[in-house]
């Protein structure tokens, strides 16, 4: 099962590099631009294993912030359907008991340089996120 749900986590993965949104982009510019020496991972896989070690499940997170273990999600219109929503909440609720930090961004946001920085700056200093600095 394990082999089977990688490669299939890492094909998802691709797709989503390769169909990336412009927010997406957008959000890559501004930190190149603006944080050029924080480290991320782009559409960044998460593997799921249950209470004895087997793999269940994945997720694909937008950004992945290692130092921060802090995961940014961008939201285009997609994320406004009730079923959708459900699911994420689902999915940020298993991430958080993992101990990731997870920021939802509108992908309108992403197009306001400084009221995409606050909104970061905030999350990070209400949520008392310090980076990892043993890595």
């Amino acid at each position: 099962m394990s082999n089977y749900l990688v490669k299939m986590s890492k094909l998802a993965q691709e797709k989503l590099i390769n169909k990336s949104t412009h927010a997406e982009r957008k959000f890559k510019e501004y930190l190149s631009t603006y944080s050029p020496n924080i480290s991320y991972e782009f559409q960044k896989i998460i593997y799921i294993y249950d209470s004895e070690g087997c793999m269940t499940h994945y997720y694909i997170v937008d950004f992945y912030f290692d130092d921060y273990k802090m995961i940014i999600e961008l939201d285009g219109s997609f994320h406004d359907d009730d079923e959708q929503t459900e699911k994420d909440i689902e999915r940020e609720d298993i991430l958080i008991d993992l101990g990731y930090h997870i920021l939802r961004i509108d992908n309108v946001l992403v197009y306001n340089s400084k009221a995409l920085y606050n909104k970061i700056k905030n999350f990070i200093k209400d949520n008392n996120i310090k980076p990892n600095l043993a890595t």
